[in-house]
């Protein structure tokens, strides 16, 4: 964010800054779509549900929805939500950029 802020004081900068705040945004906005497939496989290890990704998506995405709706509780899940999976987002770019590849 920082880095964004002193890019918009030059006229070179501001484009690369837009540029960087939409993949920022676009990596926020995906977050929650990484935890809930992590979510999903994690209860799936947990009980044996199977490995079908999809069935593991929505039972993620569900159980992560309905912690949001607890009133103080869920700010908390969704701002934890939010950092976990923008991490994840990067290490995966950072891993692809390098030409790592790991297995999920």
């Amino acid at each position: 964010m920082i880095l964004g802020l002193i890019l918009l004081v030059t006229v070179v900068g501001i484009p690369i800054a837009v540029i960087g705040w939409i993949f920022v945004i676009a990596g926020v906005m995906l977050a929650g779509l990484v935890v809930s497939l992590a979510l999903g496989r994690l209860i799936a290890g947990k009980t044996g549900l199977g490995d079908n990704p999809y069935v593991l998506f929505i039972i993620g995405f569900v159980i992560l929805n309905v912690l949001y709706l607890i009133p103080v509780l869920g700010g908390i899940v969704k701002f934890v939500a939010i950092c976990l999976g923008f991490g994840a987002i990067v290490m995966a770019v950072m891993d692809a950029v390098s030409g790592r590849r790991q297995a999920l």
